[in-house]
């Protein structure tokens, strides 16, 4: 199963929503998604600058990280070690704004790779 997301419309996908997977995470910790809606452009990079559905991100791959659903899980996010049940328990109540911030802590606690470089 792949995490399908819903990206609002914006300059960087001509103003249009999108259906999107995220793929990657770049050097400047930019999200790099392709696209599910068989439209153009088929690959699009957001930046902290862009809006980007963080916050539906990381209850999708909670589920999927409870799941151990590895090949679903974008290479940047799949875990390196367990989460402890205390970050477990409060993923369910993170709000969409404080989503990213996570997503980074995370990351440069050695959890996975994405966002280690902070």
């Amino acid at each position: 199963m792949e995490i399908i997301l819903q990206i609002p419309a914006q300059a960087a996908t001509l103003n249009e929503p999108r259906l999107m997977t995220l793929i990657s995470v770049d050097f400047q910790n930019a999200a790099v998604c392709e696209a599910r809606d068989a439209k153009l452009p088929a690959q699009i990079r957001f930046t902290e600058a862009d809006t980007f559905p963080w916050g539906d991100f990381l209850q999708k791959i909670a589920v999927m990280w409870q799941l151990s659903q590895n090949e679903s899980i974008p290479k940047a996010f799949r875990l390196k070690k367990t989460l402890p049940q205390s970050i477990v328990d409060i993923i369910p109540e993170v709000s969409p704004k404080d989503a990213l911030n996570v997503l980074k802590q995370l990351g440069k606690a050695g959890f996975f790779s994405a966002f280690s470089k902070l």
